[in-house]
């Protein structure tokens, strides 16, 4: 039995098939050392697992690498969690991490990334329940430690944007093992003004222990039930925390929060003068057009009289009837022609007129005959002449009597 030849594509499809559906390869702990560890313009990083005897290809995707506590460096020996595969493009076998933890280090980061599947499971990050930032907020509500740089970042930013803004500020700690509980607090304060429009709530930067009331249940559970938009600014850029992903929107820093939550009014009236600007502009020339149409109408020489157009549409009239009247009396001329010509070869081809000419025909038995083969001797046969016909006897040739 011959066996079947497979694509490229078919064979790593079928390959890839095989390790999808290995339950051992579906969630593996591997350890290794990080080499060529580099991400990518998208967010994915791409680095090598090796120990001394082998190596292995990893890539872990931005979403899971917004997760990690810590960056990754050359050299770093760690436990990566995930999930084996071919990528089917170049048939590269890969370990698809989801996680990676550095040795000795506690059960923090595990324990973190159960708060957040549990949270995910519960529906706080999903994105059909974030509510859309307001466009121009008359009052923002701002949840920060008084003491920290970020209120300052906030309060400079939206005074520069939108001096005519009022911020509404409660204030909290956000470092410490009472931030949690302190956070939540200013949050209530906050909805029971009832006042605000949008509320910023965050720090500026520092260490994971630094920012860990921002990935407590307490704190994002606060922000999800928020009823009025949240932008969570925590830390700098690289730190996520989940506080970030139960936010309505997420900023990287306390300074993009503020530009965020407030139009930049210079902005705004420089494109409002521009919108009216072009308005005036088409205003203009609308009115421009309207004239040289009135204009025109006012020169219309069927509008100064209207007897022009009568005295002209009679004159059309005319015109037609001259054109109708010659034309059905050529017509009729051109089809009496046409009639006589054919009476003529009519008359030219009858065949009366043809035995006129001295020309007869000959039948037997009522039928016309053609040829002398059909004649035999002692036939009787019938000469048709233009004035009559007479009866006559087949005789045989005189060479045929001899």
């Amino acid at each position: 039995m011959a066996l079947p030849i497979l694509s490229v594509s078919q064979f790593n499809r079928y390959v890839k098939s095989l390790i999808e559906y290995d339950a051992k390869l579906r969630e593996i702990f591997v350890k290794g050392e990080i080499i060529e560890f580099k991400v990518s313009f998208s967010g994915h990083a791409y680095f090598t697992l090796k120990d001394a005897k082998a190596s292995v290809r990893c890539v872990m995707f931005s979403k899971n690498m917004d997760f990690l506590n810590f960056i990754p460096e050359d050299g770093t020996e760690c436990v990566v969690r995930g999930y084996a595969g071919i990528y089917e493009q170049s048939g590269s076998f890969m370990l698809y991490a989801q996680d990676i933890n550095r040795c000795g280090i506690g059960d923090g980061a595990k324990e973190l990334k159960s708060l957040k599947d549990r949270l995910e499971a519960d529906g706080y990050f999903s994105s059909s329940r974030k509510k859309k930032l307001p466009f121009f907020p008359g009052k923002v509500g701002i949840v920060t430690s008084l003491q920290g740089a970020a209120l300052g970042d906030i309060r400079k930013t939206i005074l520069s944007r939108c001096p005519c803004v009022r911020m509404i500020i409660s204030p909290a700690a956000v470092q410490g093992n009472l931030s949690p509980e302190s956070i939540c607090r200013a949050i209530d304060r906050i909805v029971e003004d009832g006042s605000s429009e949008v509320l910023i709530v965050g720090r500026g930067g520092g260490s994971a222990e630094d920012l860990s009331a921002f990935n407590t249940e307490a704190v994002v559970k606060a922000i999800a039930k928020c009823p009025i938009p949240v932008i969570s600014a925590v830390g700098h850029e690289k730190d996520v925390t989940l506080c970030d992903l139960a936010a309505d929107a997420r900023a990287a820093t306390p300074t993009a929060a503020a530009c965020a939550a407030v139009p930049d009014i210079k902005a705004l009236t420089q494109q409002l003068d521009g919108l009216q600007s072009a308005l005036l502009k088409e205003f203009k020339s609308s009115v421009e057009k309207r004239r040289r149409l009135l204009k025109a109408l006012e020169e219309n020489k069927y509008l100064k009289d209207t007897g022009v157009i009568i005295s002209e549409r009679q004159e059309y009239i005319d015109r037609l009837s001259d054109n109708l009247n010659s034309s059905f009396w050529e017509n009729i001329n051109s089809r009496k022609k046409d009639l006589c010509i054919k009476a003529e070869l009519l008359e030219a081809y009858c065949p009366l007129n043809i035995l006129k000419r001295g020309f007869s025909y000959v039948e037997k038995d009522s039928q016309p005959i053609f040829s002398v083969s059909r004649l035999a001797p002692g036939d009787e046969i019938t000469i048709n002449f233009h004035d009559g016909k007479i009866k006559a006897c087949v005789k045989p040739n005189q060479g045929e009597n001899k």
